[in-house]
């Protein structure tokens, strides 16, 4: 068999949800056997943490790609199309490059008496692809974990673990340095590894556990200053060692953003590749990160907050910079990810909300999610529908600020109504 069409290849991806088997990293050790292991001919960077990681990635590819070689970079989930997941040079994977790596994972899959999730198989697929194109550095990002994610097959030069807060605890434990341990997981043994200092006791079980491994760290740090934080992004200085004083333009909202920028200079740091500070600069400036404080014009802001404490990164922005404005949100969750207490932290910022649901099994069902709300004391009306809750959310506006947040699968939901899909 082989697929003729990308939409092909992505529903026989996507059907492994029903019968793929999670087996530790034994499926994807197999896949990529079966494939003449891809990975291992790849330069990668692997980044980890909770909230964060994916824009670190995005930063550390936009100044890869400045400094002139040719990128990839991988990360999930995607908004509106599958093969955002798949960036080649800073462009979605093309049709036919997609097609020619899917084929030969079939292939590979196909003679294996193993069941792999759809997750290890996009990761496959997008190792193939890379060593394809002639990819000179590759930016993974950690799906779920560490220790036993499916990236976990990859020796990459450098480790990156952005900052971790209590998410996927029913996978990855109850308690900080549960989760932790987890991430540490994808530090290797004589390899650099950069880490963010937050929080204090995730940073001391990953220092002890760098040391068992005799990997070199790298702490992200403080040496910010002269901040200037906008709606729209933010300039600052940044004091580093091996680059200079750079004076740094990110178009990424958020102060939040300015941490994640220093974590992934320092990362730049422990490259060693021929790279300078004007590079540094450059490809920061023009890193774009969509659905992560995403304004898709003056009035409408999309946010892929799905947890605490991307909400209170959120609630801090939204009180920094759209203090006295009006806010109307829309917002649906999924039920694993603490839905009341971000309800708690995002409720005291907007006027009203509509909660609306979506379409996996996971979600919350829009009542529920409501009641969440109006417990917290914020007028909020329950429509199930994602297409007439933003209507409606739309009208309730009017010429007010539309704050969409709570998924990143309703922020890709609202883009592809809105058009603004890449």
């Amino acid at each position: 068999m082989r697929f003729e069409s990308a939409s092909e290849l992505i529903d026989w991806i996507h059907r492994a949800r029903l019968n793929g088997e999670k087996n530790g990293l034994a499926n994807m050790q197999a896949l990529c056997g079966a494939l003449g292991n891809p990975q291992k001919r790849l330069t990668c960077v692997h980044v980890a943490g909770t909230n964060g990681k994916g824009s670190v990635c995005a930063m550390l590819e936009s100044v890869l790609r400045i400094s002139g070689l040719k990128t990839g970079l991988y990360t999930s989930p995607f908004l509106t199309r599958y093969q955002e997941r798949i960036r080649i040079g800073g462009a979605l994977i093309g049709d036919d490059l997609f097609l020619e790596a899917g084929n030969r994972l079939w292939e590979a899959a196909s003679r294996l008496p193993v069941h792999a999730t759809a997750f290890e198989l996009g990761t496959a697929l997008a190792f193939c692809a890379f060593e394809m194109a002639g990819v000179q550095a590759a930016v993974i990002e950690v799906g779920l974990g560490g220790r036993l994610d499916p990236t976990n097959v990859i020796d990459p030069v450098l480790s990156v673990i952005a900052p971790v807060a209590l998410d996927h605890m029913e996978y990855l434990g109850s308690t900080i340095e549960d989760i932790a341990r987890e991430k540490a997981g994808i530090i290797k043994p004589g390899r650099p590894a950069v880490l963010s200092p937050r929080p204090a006791q995730a940073l001391s079980v990953w220092q002890r556990i760098a040391g068992e491994r005799q990997s070199p760290v790298l702490v992200g740090d403080e040496n910010v200053s002269d901040c200037r934080v906008t709606a729209y992004g933010s300039q600052f200085d940044l004091d580093s060692a091996r680059f200079g004083h750079l004076k740094l333009h990110l178009p990424l909202p958020g102060r939040h953003q300015i941490e994640n920028a220093a974590l992934a200079v320092r990362a730049l740091e422990a490259l060693d590749m021929p790279l300078t500070g004007e590079q540094v600069a450059q490809g920061l400036f023009r890193t774009r990160w969509p659905g992560r404080l995403e304004w898709i014009d003056e009035s409408i802001l999309l946010d892929g907050a799905h947890n605490p404490h991307g909400a209170q990164a959120l609630a801090s922005f939204l009180k920094e910079t759209l203090s006295g404005r009006r806010i109307v949100l829309l917002t649906a969750m999924m039920r694993d990810k603490q839905p009341a207490e971000t309800a708690r932290i995002l409720a005291p910022c907007v006027g009203e909300a509509v909660a609306t649901q979506l379409n996996q099994a996971r979600s919350m069902d829009a009542e529920s999610l409501a009641e969440a709300y109006r417990a917290q004391g914020c007028k909020t009306l329950p429509v199930g529908s994602v297409e007439e809750a933003l209507r409606e959310a739309r009208r309730r506006a009017g010429r007010d600020v539309l704050l969409v947040a709570g998924s990143l699968y309703l922020v890709g939901a609202v883009r592809g109504i809105l058009g603004a899909e890449e």
